[in-house]
């Protein structure tokens, strides 16, 4: 059923962006998120990214969440459950899935062999509250992070900072509330990206960019306008002034 609500939801919204937009779109075309009157609960893989700690791991994991948090009037807010009951890999990571979706959580696994995620990271949700016809809330989903970016041997991903692994985090989060990707300035990015501009411009772009050009995280991490416009207009209770209109 939950294959048939995306594929639905995809449908009424395509992938393809420019700035700022929701995922998924309710068919009486509203975005599709969390619940906000409740705390979005995760649990995390029980051994750490890469060459960190479960400590680290999860000191990072939490950073990156309340960039999230802070956002004035969107109402997010994480809930942590505890480690989760294996250390999850490619053969088990079904097993994790139906955990999380029969407990109404989101599940953070640490990929440190490669084969679960692309990129830095991956981010999806797993299960939703209601029906094909009227869904109501994300109820649980997953987030996928690649511990052979952090890992101290660049024999297989060349190591990144941890300032840039949290910026890919926070990223990954966003979709997980149920941001797409935005390509505002996406000239920005090409000259940085090739040199032709200083990475101090990277702070121009989205957090919801889809490219991180490396040594750019910090800039990552400090959500740009668009972020948080999006995110304001989605979770928004009202508390915050929001102006729409035509063009």
């Amino acid at each position: 059923m939950l294959r048939n609500i995306i594929i639905f939801l995809i449908i009424l919204f395509p992938s393809i962006s420019l700035a700022g937009n929701p995922l998924y779109m309710k068919p009486d075309g509203t975005p599709l998120g969390w619940d906000t009157s409740k705390t979005i609960k995760y649990k995390v893989d029980p051994v750490g990214l890469g060459r960190l700690s479960y400590d680290q791991s999860l000191a990072l994991i939490q950073l990156a969440m309340s960039v999230w948090e802070n956002v004035e009037g969107a109402g997010i807010r994480f809930e942590y459950l505890g480690p989760d009951d294996e250390d999850i890999t490619q053969e088990n990571k079904y097993e994790a899935w139906d955990r999380a979706r029969d407990g109404n959580y989101v599940i953070i696994m640490f990929d440190n062999v490669g084969d679960m995620s692309i990129g830095m990271g991956n981010a999806g949700i797993l299960g939703v509250e209601g029906d094909d016809q009227k869904p109501l809330y994300f109820s649980s989903g997953d987030i996928r992070l690649d511990g052979q970016y952090v890992d101290g041997d660049d024999s297989n991903e060349e190591d990144c900072s941890l300032l840039d692994m949290m910026g890919a985090i926070v990223h990954e989060l966003g979709h997980l509330l149920g941001l797409d990707h935005s390509t505002l300035h996406y000239d920005i990015y090409y000259d940085v990206k090739w040199m032709f501009a200083a990475r101090e411009y990277a702070r121009y772009l989205p957090t919801m960019f889809p490219g991180l050009t490396r040594g750019t995280g910090e800039h990552l991490i400090n959500l740009h306008p668009d972020d948080i416009a999006t995110i304001q207009w989605m979770y928004g209770n009202g508390t915050v002034p929001l102006a729409t209109g035509n063009v």
